[in-house]
């Protein structure tokens, strides 16, 4: 493991274990693990709820993405903050369906962010559309 990617493990146990200190019993299932390059994926994204055995060298943890509620449908928690120039994002419209762009830092895109339709995933844009189509009592093709 290179130097930066032990003080990024480093960083994120760190975040683990002070999430598991504030709450004990609960704390693990606000993180994911996986093993990068691994032919095992357990999920789809290849990510999986992290277990009490954590430290393990091999395993790369993230925090669990967070979640929001439409219409009682549970999907992905969309960007909340501007990414960096040329980021590639999804965009979820009811009418064009998903389509994904890069980041330029125009007003629209800024208006699209504050209306929560930005998504680091295809597949999170995808649920969204899906989400709000049904609300509505639209049909999912």
């Amino acid at each position: 493991m290179t130097d930066n990617a032990t003080a990024t493990t480093a960083s994120r146990l760190r975040e683990v274990a002070d999430e598991m200190e504030r709450s004990p019993d609960e704390g693990f299932r606000e993180f994911e693990w996986a093993i990068p390059q691994s032919p095992f994926v357990i999920n789809e994204d290849g990510w999986t709820e992290l277990c009490r055995r954590v430290g393990d060298p091999v395993y790369t943890v993230r925090r669990r993405p967070r979640t929001i509620t439409i219409a009682g449908i549970e999907i992905p928690e969309p960007m909340r903050e501007p990414p960096p120039l040329g980021t590639r994002y999804w965009c979820a419209d009811v009418v064009f369906g998903v389509y994904a762009t890069e980041w330029d830092g125009i007003r629209d895109e800024y208006r699209w962010l504050r209306r929560g339709l930005c998504h680091c995933t295809k597949r999170a844009a995808e649920e969204h559309v899906r989400a709000l189509i049904l609300a509505s009592g639209g049909e999912v093709e």
